[in-house]
């Protein structure tokens, strides 16, 4: 009960100070400067709004997936070095027997 009894007081009072603010000319100049001020900064915001649709969307999945291509095209180069550093042993390996080989057929010949 003295919350409703101290509701209606409060709200009496909002309502006859929101009533004086038209007899104070400082606080009327106020609140016309703080519409003007409102109006202005609803204009950006919509401005702001219009820039923010045509940004571009989230990028987040786009770089993971990135990112992923990313490992594994470094993975395969890895097993790409590991191969030809393989195959040219192989080679300097059978260039070297070969060059033996031609050796000793020409040591053998009269």
């Amino acid at each position: 009960m003295k919350s409703r009894i101290t509701y209606s007081i409060v709200l009496t009072a909002i309502i006859l100070s929101s009533g004086g603010c038209k007899d104070n000319p400082q606080l009327v100049k106020k609140s016309k400067d703080q519409v003007v001020e409102i109006e202005s900064l609803k204009s950006e915001l919509a401005g702001l709004e219009e820039k923010l649709k045509d940004a571009p969307g989230d990028q987040s999945k786009a770089l993971e997936d990135e990112k992923a291509e990313e490992i594994a095209q470094s993975s395969k180069l890895r097993q790409l070095d590991q191969e030809v550093a393989r195959l040219t042993a192989e080679r300097d390996k059978a260039k070297a027997e070969l060059e033996k080989f031609l050796q000793d057929r020409r040591s053998q010949r009269p």
